[in-house]
């Protein structure tokens, strides 16, 4: 399978926001998970990064 330009940037992305997330796991810090905020967040991270 070959990704595109913006498949890589959709998840270099999501992995950020994983990372982040994780971050937060790993210092203590309990934060509420909602998987569409999660989302939507990956998403404007791809587009801001894509321009």
């Amino acid at each position: 399978m070959s990704l595109t330009g913006e498949d890589t940037e959709k998840l270099r992305a999501l992995r950020a926001a994983i990372d982040e997330g994780m971050a937060d796991v790993e210092a203590g810090r309990v934060v509420p998970w909602d998987l569409e905020e999660f989302l939507e967040q990956a998403r404007e991270r791809a587009a801001s990064s894509s321009k």
